[in-house]
C-alpha cells in the first residue's frame, strides 16, 4: 500500500507537537472524501461503488490513520523515555550535586513536567482525531450501504488494506 508523499512529509515529531499541519491535512482529506461521499456516489453508477471505495476512500482513510498512528507512537515513545529517566525521588536527588547547583533537581523536574505536558497535548489531539475518524468511517460506510449495495464496508476496507 502506497501512502501519498504529502503524508510522508508531514510525519515528524515537530508536526506531532504542533499539530496544525497534520490536522489541516486531516480536515482537507475529510472534505475531499468523507464529507462529499454522497455527492460523489450520486455522480457514479452503482456498479462502480467498489472501485470508488477502493481507489478513493480507503487510501485516504489509510493515509489519515498513518498520520494519527505516527503521532500516537511518538507520544508513546516519549512516555517510555520519561519512565526510563524518572526513577525514585531518591535516585533523582542522587543524580545532582545540590551543593554545586541547588536548582538542578528543580530544573530537572520542570523539564519532566514540560515533556509530560507535551505528551498529554499530543495524546489529547490524537484521541480526538481517532474519535472523529471512527464517526466519519461509520457515516461513510452507512452512506455506501444506502447508495450502493449493502456490504460491511468497514470490514471490506480492513480486508483490502492488508
Amino acid at each position: 500500500m502506497s501512502v501519498p508523499q504529502t503524508v510522508q512529509e508531514l510525519l515528524s515529531p515537530e508536526n506531532c507537537v504542533n499539530s496544525s499541519r497534520i490536522r489541516a491535512f486531516l480536515v482537507l482529506s475529510r472534505i475531499a472524501t468523507d464529507d462529499t461521499v454522497r455527492t460523489h456516489l450520486n455522480e457514479i453508477d452503482t456498479s462502480k461503488c467498489d472501485i470508488f471505495f477502493t481507489s478513493t476512500i480507503v487510501p485516504e482513510w489509510n493515509a489519515r490513520a498513518q498520520a494519527i498512528r505516527y503521532c500516537s507512537d511518538y507520544a508513546q515513545s516519549l512516555r517510555q523515555e520519561i519512565g526510563a529517566t524518572v526513577g525514585d525521588i531518591k535516585d533523582v536527588q542522587q543524580k545532582f550535586d545540590l551543593r554545586l547547583n541547588p536548582y538542578a533537581s528543580r530544573d530537572y523536574q520542570e523539564q519532566v513536567e514540560q515533556k509530560s505536558a507535551k505528551i498529554e497535548t499530543i495524546e489529547n489531539w490524537v484521541q480526538n482525531e481517532t474519535t472523529v475518524e471512527s464517526i466519519l468511517k461509520n457515516q461513510t460506510a452507512e452512506t455506501f450501504s444506502q447508495k450502493c449495495q449493502y456490504k460491511d464496508w468497514l470490514q471490506y476496507a480492513i480486508d483490502i488494506s492488508k
